[in-house]
């Protein structure tokens, strides 16, 4: 029998925890209840200087990193050095094999090594801080904009900005930041389509930036055709039903599995590349590799058909995944405060994706933000996955948003109800 002082203790501690409890709530209601636009962008500002700051971090304690694609970039970015106009550096540039996959990022290279010369790659990495600040700070307002919380929208900022994976690219001179704020920009943009109304601007906005995220990376081609098909079709998203949410999904996602079935038939050992693209891509199906680097994920036996599928499905679901044989124990316990509130928020997305009374705009998010990750994966998928898992950077800030909605949908007191009547204002 408990004594009558533990019995106290108790009562205390628990009083002491509802009052916590109580702050902490009435201090996010204030929040999400101030809908004056001073203090939102308050908030905003707040959101970037902050993410700004602790992205800086890797920066002042390691310096800059150097890398081996650094130089093939550097030679690419000397093209648009030697040539008289910018017009003349494009044309040459989409003339030239895997070069014309990075155009957005050999412009901005090739226009930090004229002004900066030597000091390029420190230029470029400090710019890397202000790419991710405003990844994060642009999520942020949309999550705001969907949910009409500006609680939430803090939360994804928080979850972007202490995430390892997003903070140990921020130093390296590459392409990797560019494009993670390029994809972010360009979905977040795309995205609002669905909640405003979308006046010529806003399309040829969004039109800018998909392009602008197409031409950053290889994997940008897939959510720039992606943005446009979304883009023709605005005036179903008021409109989508979970019955055809559920058909185009899986038309997606046939249309990943075919993918993965043709690219093992067609680049087996008797294929013959045709360009610098199509013969990386048949290097990466017959060395078998899962994660580049890491031979223990090496698979053998590539002439045959099944091991080249069976290495592509490894790689597509390896890219998701937190616990990869070469990192750290460590380094996966920091992971898995990112991606263990997706995988939760992900299955409540696609749970709510099912209710009819979820406001279809919701719905159309969901369906849109989910291909916007396949899209990307399925590049993971064809080719490689890094060592550092560096291309699964661009998607960061759409995991974390679905993350947080996810969550939202399941524990909010009206849960998916909530939406129909929210967004409507």
């Amino acid at each position: 029998m408990s004594s009558r002082p533990d019995i106290l203790n108790l009562g205390l501690e628990m009083i002491t925890n509802n009052h916590k409890s109580m702050f902490l709530y009435f201090i996010l209601n204030r929040l999400d209840s101030n809908r004056s636009a001073v203090f939102q962008g308050i908030v905003y500002f707040l959101i970037f200087a902050f993410s700004a700051i602790v992205s800086t971090l890797p920066l002042l304690f390691e310096g800059v990193q150097s890398s081996v694609d650094s130089q093939t970039f550097m030679a690419c970015a000397e093209l648009f050095l030697e040539q008289g106009t910018f017009i003349q550096s494009l044309y040459e540039n989409f003339h030239r094999p895997w070069c014309r996959l990075y155009t957005t990022y050999l412009w901005l290279l090739s226009t930090i090594v004229s002004h900066y010369g030597q000091n390029w790659a420190l230029a470029i990495a400090v710019i890397n801080i202000f790419f991710h600040a405003l990844a994060i700070t642009s999520i942020s307002i949309l999550t705001s904009l969907v949910t009409k919380k500006i609680s939430l929208a803090l939360a994804v900022a928080l979850l972007l900005t202490f995430s390892v994976d997003v903070l140990i690219r921020v130093n390296w001179p590459l392409s990797d930041s560019l494009f993670f704020f390029t994809a972010t920009l360009a979905f977040v943009i795309t995205a609002s389509t669905f909640f405003r109304a979308p006046t010529p601007f806003v399309v040829l906005t969004s039109l800018a930036s998909l392009l602008a995220a197409g031409l950053s990376r290889p994997h940008g081609l897939a959510i720039f055709l992606l943005g446009l098909v979304t883009l023709c079709s605005l005036s179903q998203v008021g409109k989508l039903t979970p019955k055809v949410g559920f058909a185009v999904i899986g038309f997606v996602v046939g249309g990943l599995l075919l993918s993965f079935l043709l690219v093992s038939l067609i680049f087996g050992p008797n294929y013959t590349p045709i360009t610098t693209e199509d013969g990386i891509l048949w290097e990466y199906q017959l060395t078998g590799q899962v994660i580049d680097g890491v031979f223990s994920t090496y698979n053998s036996g590539t002439e045959s058909y099944w091991v080249r599928l069976g290495t592509i499905l490894e790689r597509f679901v390896t890219f998701f995944s937190f616990f990869p044989s070469h990192w750290s124990v460590r380094h996966v316990i920091l992971s898995s405060v990112f991606f263990v509130p997706w995988y939760v928020g992900f299955v409540g997305c696609w749970i709510a994706f099912s209710q009819k009374a979820l406001d279809p705009r919701i719905r159309s998010l969901i369906l849109f933000s989910t291909s916007w990750l396949i899209s990307i994966a399925a590049f993971a998928g064809w080719f490689t996955i890094t060592y550092e898992h560096r291309y699964r950077l661009s998607i960061m800030a759409i995991l974390a948003f679905q993350a947080v909605l996810g969550i939202h949908l399941m524990i909010s007191p009206k849960g998916i109800f909530m939406f129909r009547h929210r967004t409507s204002d």
